[in-house]
């Protein structure tokens, strides 16, 4: 199915708005597998995050780099598994002692089956229509869309 620009403008606001104001929040905190740097009592991962999806839209604002993913959303991060048929990440850049630190959210909504399923490492899922979960990361951030 193609889309015109009025279309993807009106969906992409429907999903961002949808994210914002969305009533069933789920926040999981991810276990941390490894010691990561400190700052003010959060833990930081210190591993690489990689996503994937059928197409980005990225811009910044209030300080905050925001992605709109749209289409078989992929991220795997410390050994886990974040599915979903769109997301939005927000990320919150700081630096502490020559290293950049980030605090990421990320909002699943949709999937393959209907819903958003996170994969641990030992193959627990959870599975919801939307999906709402929190990091701290310090290692690489790669996205291939």
């Amino acid at each position: 199915m193609q889309m015109d620009k009025v279309d993807r403008m009106r969906f992409l606001s429907r999903f961002v708005s949808g994210a914002i104001v969305m009533l069933i929040v789920l926040s999981l905190p991810l276990s941390v597998a490894q010691a990561g740097q400190v700052r003010g009592g959060t833990v930081y991962l210190d591993t690489d995050v990689v996503l994937t999806g059928n197409l980005m839209y990225s811009f910044t604002m209030a300080g905050q780099d925001i992605s709109v993913v749209i289409g078989k959303f992929s991220m795997k991060i410390d050994g886990r598994k974040l599915l979903a048929e769109n997301a939005v990440i927000w990320i919150s850049e700081h630096r502490s002692n020559g290293r950049t630190l980030r605090d990421v959210e990320v909002y699943l909504e949709g999937g393959p089956n209907g819903n958003a399923t996170i994969i641990e490492p030992d193959g627990t899922t959870t599975t919801d229509r939307v999906i709402f979960v929190i990091f701290h990361h310090k290692g690489r951030f790669e996205a291939e869309v």
